[in-house]
């Protein structure tokens, strides 16, 4: 589901309903595969913009202006690698945020150290922290809105064999789950991600509620 605000949200089904209509699942993933395309181009369009204004500051010749591009470069490079270790999931989830980060803080990180050198056409004291929030805020960014819409995508593949072979065996003792399993098979389609962690939930609720 997309929020009111058009952020996207993982999509958690419920056993109790029928299970995600095909079109309705075109349509979701869709409407992600747009969202996540915008975000990219807002990237890269970031990128551009810290390409061009750091460009304009080397060729300046200030003092300052290799030492600080090499420093901001660092900064982006190490807040996008602690962004990456903080993100949830598997191991490509990672990498992919990972990468994602380092690009959006390196690339904030030059572009307001560069550009508050190229108005001041000097080093001011303050500017190295101004570098290092762009690069923070940036790392905020993608894990607030680009991982977010990461997970989402990933929600709505289909689950692995691994993880259908589960689905099969835990159908086969919860007659609820077998209902559930049942409509999604008239669909010709394998269970998503989402809906095999709803049955993981599912599941562990019923646990608790028998030892209680």
């Amino acid at each position: 589901m997309l929020r009111a605000n058009h952020s996207p949200q993982k999509r958690r089904q419920n056993l109790d309903k029928d299970p995600i209509a095909e079109d309705e699942l075109s349509h979701l993933r869709s409407g992600l595969k747009q969202i996540h395309r915008n975000y990219l181009n807002y990237i890269a369009a970031l990128i551009v913009l810290a390409a061009g204004v750091s460009y304009r500051v080397l060729s300046l010749d200030f003092a300052v202006g290799i030492e600080l591009f090499e420093v901001s470069l660092n900064i982006g490079l190490w807040i996008g690698l602690f962004t990456g270790f903080m993100a949830n999931g598997n191991k490509q989830r990672r990498i992919r945020i990972s990468i994602v980060s380092i690009c959006v803080s390196a690339s904030a990180s030059l572009f307001a150290a560069m550009l508050v050198v190229l108005l001041q056409g000097y080093m001011a004291s303050w500017v190295m922290s101004i570098n290092i929030l762009a690069s923070a805020l940036g790392s905020m960014w993608v894990l607030t809105y680009y991982d977010e819409v990461v997970q989402a995508l990933e929600s709505l593949e289909y689950v692995n064999e691994k993880q259908l072979l589960f689905v099969n065996k835990a159908a086969g003792y919860f007659e609820e789950l077998e209902d559930f399993r049942l409509k999604i098979e008239q669909q010709g389609r394998k269970p998503l991600v989402a809906e095999y962690q709803a049955i993981l939930d599912w599941i562990h609720y019923k646990a608790n509620v028998n030892n209680k």
